[in-house]
């Protein structure tokens, strides 16, 4: 297999001659797992952070999350074909190792990018609620301007906030030309907002992509969210130039599980990597992988998913309420209740299991076009129109 960069939803891969007895080793949390790829051979599920060779050994294919890392020490024994990670992020696979093995790889693009929009609004509401800030007439910054990146700025649309976007990579191969520089959007934004993948190597690394002389450049009492990779920010000099933001909002971390208690401290706002875990991209994530791997193997995909046949919404009754916007949100999604557990790694035990078990256990929050609202005479109209084009249900 000649090329194993992650594919896009709909994209065919190489096929193989293999029967549909397969083994199939799979991170346990990834969602219907076993319902969906059951129907293509022996599922066997494991924690994420346990996977190991031994596991694979006679394995056709294996299915992680972030947790596992995918690399040769782990691969080299391996009867492994075919790897999917049900995650849009691919830094934790070494995407070269399985090109120069032939593994067939693919990975779940855009699954949570309307999540990551709609918790990065819905946190901002939040803390502007909180710390009485007038979002009125800021400019939200958003570096990285792929699925999520661009996914917030629909939303951020809906609220009428203006965005200025910007993505190297992307502004090398397209004619966009609402793409600016880095310098420029650091200068102009009152808010940024993150959303790019870790990397190291090329010619637009953002490992420390946020260092000294980013923060150093950023507006004083400007908003800081990343909700991307920790390791894009310099956590030291984020703590050092603390002082300067009205509001710190951090869904990731550099080094977690093993996160730094100073940095969770400077946070406003803090969650544990958790931006994109809505139920909705949970369930695209298992459709995406699943339907990859069926065409890899040349299989006819039997499973449907139960996010495609779901004929019911939550409702939410505002027994004629007048509600301001971030209050209405706040039903669908308490992200202070996440910032609180958080918040006990500072006393646990053992904060590199508690990390990992917040995560794990996660309860799927849904995103806003779930959400039928009933009894909302209390709303004023501009709430109304703006849960309208958040894809509330009315």
């Amino acid at each position: 297999m000649q090329t194993i960069q992650p594919k896009s939803p709909g994209t065919t891969l190489p096929k193989t001659s293999l029967k549909p007895d397969l083994k199939i080793v799979a991170d346990e949390k990834i969602l219907q797992v076993s319902e969906a790829f059951s129907t293509i051979g022996k599922v066997v599920k494991k924690s994420g952070n346990e996977i190991t060779a031994s596991d694979l050994e006679n394995a056709d294919a294996l299915l992680t999350r972030t947790t596992t890392k995918v690399h040769k020490k782990l691969l080299e024994h391996s009867a492994v074909k075919f790897v999917a990670s049900a995650t849009a992020g691919t830094d934790h696979i070494d995407l070269d190792y399985l090109s120069d093995k032939g593994i067939g790889f693919t990975s779940a693009p855009g699954c949570n990018s309307v999540a990551v929009g709609e918790y990065v609004v819905n946190a901002l509401l939040r803390l502007a609620a909180k710390k009485s800030i007038d979002l009125s007439g800021k400019t939200l910054g958003i570096i990285g301007a792929g699925h999520a990146g661009s996914a917030l700025k629909r939303i951020a649309n809906c609220l009428g906030i203006q965005c200025l976007l910007n993505d190297p990579p992307l502004s090398d191969i397209s004619d966009r030309t609402d793409l600016i520089p880095l310098d420029d959007l650091i200068a102009e934004s009152d808010i940024i907002s993150l959303h790019v993948p870790l990397t190291h190597t090329g010619l637009y690394p953002t490992y420390h992509l946020i260092d000294r002389d980013c923060l150093a450049a950023m507006k004083p009492n400007s908003i800081l969210v990343n909700s991307s990779r920790g390791g894009v920010i310099d956590e030291l000099e984020l703590e050092n130039h603390s002082c300067k933001f009205d509001g710190i909002i951090l869904d990731v971390w550099e080094g977690e599980p093993a996160i730094s208690l100073k940095s969770l401290a400077i946070a406003d706002i803090a969650t544990p990597h958790i931006a994109g875990y809505s139920l909705d991209g949970k369930f695209k994530a298992t459709e995406i992988i699943y339907r990859e791997t069926c065409s890899y193997f040349d299989l006819t995909p039997t499973w449907i998913s139960p996010r495609q046949s779901k004929s019911t919404s939550p409702v939410i009754d505002l027994q004629g309420k007048k509600l301001p916007l971030e209050q209405v949100l706040t039903i669908t999604y308490n992200i202070f209740a996440d910032d609180k557990r958080l918040r006990k790694v500072s006393v646990a035990a053992d904060p590199i299991n508690y990390f990992r078990s917040l995560r794990g256990e996660y309860d799927f929050r849904q995103e806003f076009s779930n959400f039928q609202l009933t009894n909302y005479s209390g709303l004023d109209k501009a709430t109304i129109d703006s849960l309208k084009r958040l894809g509330f249900i009315f």
